[in-house]
């Protein structure tokens, strides 16, 4: 299969030579509203030192559970409604024509078009499709760090879904992201998430869009998000973080929770952030962060001792050096806000460790999460101490013009 000579996208693959695509299943999303069954979880708006957590489990009125639609995901959902996992998914033509104004080939940034079932640039070079329909948009295109990611998550992708399993991490992770919901304090018309997997930010139930976009550059990762999203308005694609198929200022919100620090090449990163914001839009995140001595230390013993982490390419957060990255990409940093202490490092860090998976399998483990958070908290509520958690949320904003 020879690849295109003129005008075409490095990813694309020559007309000729595929004269028409294969019939494909469905993209992540067709859209629409969620089911009738489903509602979205609401966060405290309160003040960044109050503890916020998710509606209780058993909660007789509102239930936060696990979607039958994939493993890991949540949903907020009534006791009782039937799921949508069973309708028939939609064409890849109608599952891509409410993005295409935003989709560029990320090399020349030349618009897309439909033709039938195929998608194609400007210039008639065809984009790869997978068989589960997502855009391969980065299959030519990647870095040799981005390539090297790609190949380390498509070879974990099951394992580290798996991690985000256990009720204990669930718990923790619901407290962390509740942090992040609060921030977005106002609308989000079309939100980008960067280094999305499987769509974990997408599918948050309290985080409200009018259309939403994944990117990832692991095709195993973005396939388990295929069903996860089938009740939101939004499109997973394969792409690098470092050069995004999307055209300038196509959003008004980027996020990224736990993907900045498998960026080697962090001011191209935010570069492409600036570039896809609107004025006045902002970025989100939720990220490692390793300013506190002890915890550098930790972590790279982790790194060393799990072969599910790659330690050459991952890097967690340091707020001088992330400041002066934002600033000089045309970014604002607004909030840096820290959590996480020794309750995190000894339920999730052990997660990544195969002598600790165990934990899943011990009762009350959610009981356990819950005093671990308060406990953290309290700790990181000391003034000499409010800086140094394992976790950060934070907030940038692409100043208005």
């Amino acid at each position: 299969m020879r690849r295109s000579a003129s005008r075409g996208c490095p990813a694309a693959l020559d007309t000729r030579a595929r004269a028409r695509a294969p019939p494909l299943r469905a993209l992540a999303a067709s859209g629409g509203p969620p089911p009738a069954n489903c509602r979205s979880a609401r966060t405290s708006s309160r003040g960044p030192s109050t503890l916020r957590f998710p509606p209780h489990p058993t909660d007789p009125k509102r239930t936060l559970r696990r979607s039958p639609r994939s493993r890991g995901e949540l949903a907020v959902c009534c006791p009782t409604g039937a799921s949508s996992v069973d309708q028939p998914l939609s064409p890849p033509s109608r599952s891509l024509e409410p993005f295409l104004d935003l989709l560029r080939c990320p090399r020349t940034q030349e618009p897309l078009r439909l033709e039938g079932e195929r998608l194609l640039t400007e210039g008639g070079a065809e984009i790869p499709l997978d068989p589960a329909g997502i855009p391969l948009f980065a299959r030519e295109l990647l870095r040799e760090e981005s390539r090297r990611q790609q190949e380390h998550y498509d070879r974990v992708a099951s394992l580290y879904l798996e991690h985000q399993d256990p009720p204990h991490v669930r718990e923790y992770l619901d407290f962390v992201d509740g942090l992040l919901l609060a921030e977005v304090r106002r609308p989000v018309r079309t939100l980008v998430e960067l280094c999305c997997g499987r769509g974990d930010a997408l599918a948050l139930p309290g985080l409200n869009y009018g259309r939403g976009v994944g990117v990832d550059v692991s095709t195993a990762m973005l396939s388990a998000g295929v069903q996860a999203l089938r009740d939101r308005r939004a499109l997973l694609v394969q792409g690098d973080a470092t050069s995004l198929p999307l055209r300038d200022e196509a959003c008004d919100a980027v996020v990224v929770l736990g993907g900045i620090h498998h960026v080697p090449d962090r001011a191209a990163l935010f570069r492409e952030v600036a570039r896809v914001l609107e004025p006045g839009g902002r970025f989100y995140w939720r990220e490692p962060v390793d300013d506190f001595l002890p915890w550098r230390a930790l972590r790279a013993l982790i790194y060393r001792l799990s072969p599910n982490l790659d330690h050459a390419t991952e890097e967690p957060l340091r707020r001088e050096r992330t400041e002066a990255e934002l600033a000089r990409a045309g970014l604002r940093l607004d909030s840096w806000r820290t959590c996480g202490f020794l309750a995190w490092a000894g339920l999730l860090n052990a997660e990544v460790l195969v002598v600790n998976r165990f934990f899943r399998y011990l009762p009350g483990m959610r009981t356990v999460a819950r005093a671990g958070i308060r406990f953290d908290e309290a700790l990181l509520g000391q003034a000499w101490l409010r800086s140094r958690g394992l976790q950060v949320v934070g907030v940038a904003e692409k100043p208005a013009l």
